[in-house]
């Protein structure tokens, strides 16, 4: 074996997963802690500092995403913004139809929503050249079931297939005006640019954590006349929707993690797609024997490979152990891999299904590091393959 093949250090490739906090970001948010520790609601002057931390973090976000500053809710991160999104709609909107649509490739925590809420729930296939939803069933669904919801995964968190998410909005519009709209922005943010003034739909999910904030803070941005009810009850924060003590330094993180991450999208994206490119080269110098199953279409962050005769957490344990760290799945789903509708949906086998990892990429990887772990990672499979 090669020196060159054992990394000197851990080298993280599950950044679909979640990313190390930035930092900048982390030192800001360490001295905001310090600093802006007062409750937001009290009426002392400690109290309105906080306050007005929190309105700037509204600012940034919704200059960032193109919003209005009251049209976004602060969460606990991107699960409770998906349940406020969907609970919050049927149970403000009681006499519309109990139908929601939505793809085989959402996340867990749609499909888990979608099933509590006891609407009929109708599932769109996925294409299985391009990832993305079959556009055709979607239209056909929804012209003739006229559902109540709608929620779209805008970028697949298992293979980074890019949904076209502003035509299948506009077309939703078009036939069923009284549908309400909610868009899965969480992987999205930070590789792609979000406009949720142009993109017309009535909800849009964000996590913080994926965009290199501390965990513990999302948001849902809600459109002005888009009604919903609150899953939380209290002291009445941010207009009766969301009720609990709001924090100003999570809130700031967040603003400045997605400040800085949108600000740099094209520089990312193509750093990120040299690496793509390296690591496949890399792989294949070890051994061509796996299947690409990201599109070409999709974005460069995410690589989604399946390998023959290895379950793809064998090979995520070997890896690991070798200090590369990727995933065999959604680290959000409780489902094990080869239960995974977004891949059983692009026709694969059984056996390709259990043999999927996936490797997920952040601008900040060095060049060596990503041509060590595609050695150690061909050099385990060959290893453990049957």
């Amino acid at each position: 074996m090669k020196s060159t093949d054992m990394p000197n250090k851990e080298i993280y490739l599950d950044y679909a997963a979640t990313s190390p906090v930035k930092a900048e970001i982390l030192d800001s948010y360490f001295t905001d802690l310090n600093e802006i520790y007062a409750n937001p609601a009290s009426g002392h002057e400690a109290g309105h500092q906080a306050m007005l931390a929190i309105d700037r973090a509204r600012a940034i976000l919704s200059r960032v995403f193109h919003a209005k500053p009251h049209e976004l809710i602060f969460t606990s991160g991107g699960t409770e913004s998906l349940n406020l999104a969907l609970q919050g709609l049927a149970g403000a909107y009681v006499r519309l139809p109990r139908k929601i649509v939505i793809s085989a490739g959402e996340h867990e925590a749609v499909r888990a929503v979608s099933r509590a809420i006891n609407y009929d729930v109708f599932e769109i296939g996925l294409d299985p050249d391009s990832g993305t939803v079959v556009r055709e069933n979607l239209i056909g669904i929804v012209e003739k079931q006229q559902p109540g919801i709608v929620s779209l995964i805008y970028i697949s968190n298992e293979t980074g297939a890019i949904n076209p998410v502003r035509e299948l909005i506009s077309e939703i519009r078009g036939l069923s005006p009284r549908t309400k709209i909610h868009l899965d922005a969480v992987q999205a943010a930070g590789k792609v640019e979000l406009d949720f003034s142009a993109l017309d739909c009535d909800l849009m999910s964000i996590s913080g954590h994926k965009l290199g904030s501390p965990k513990g803070i999302g948001i849902l941005i809600k459109r002005d006349k888009t009604l919903l009810k609150p899953l939380l009850y209290g002291g009445g924060q941010q207009s009766g929707l969301r009720s609990g003590t709001e924090s100003a330094p999570l809130a700031l993180a967040l603003a400045r993690a997605a400040e800085r991450a949108t600000s740099q999208l094209t520089d990312n994206a193509e750093r990120c797609l040299l690496l793509k490119n390296l690591f496949l080269e890399s792989l294949r110098e070890i051994t061509t024997e796996f299947r690409l199953l990201s599109p070409s279409t999709a974005v460069p962050q995410i690589i989604a490979l399946s390998f023959p005769r290895l379950r793809g957490e064998t090979l995520v344990n070997a890896a690991s152990v070798r200090g590369v760290y990727i995933s065999h799945g959604s680290a959000c789903s409780g489902l094990h891999v080869g239960e995974s509708p977004a891949l059983r949906a692009l026709g694969l086998s059984e056996d390709e299904i259990l043999g999927t990892v996936r490797v997920s990429l952040n601008e900040d990887v060095a060049e060596d590091d990503i041509v060590a772990a595609a050695r150690i990672i061909g050099s385990e499979y060959l290893r453990w393959r049957l």
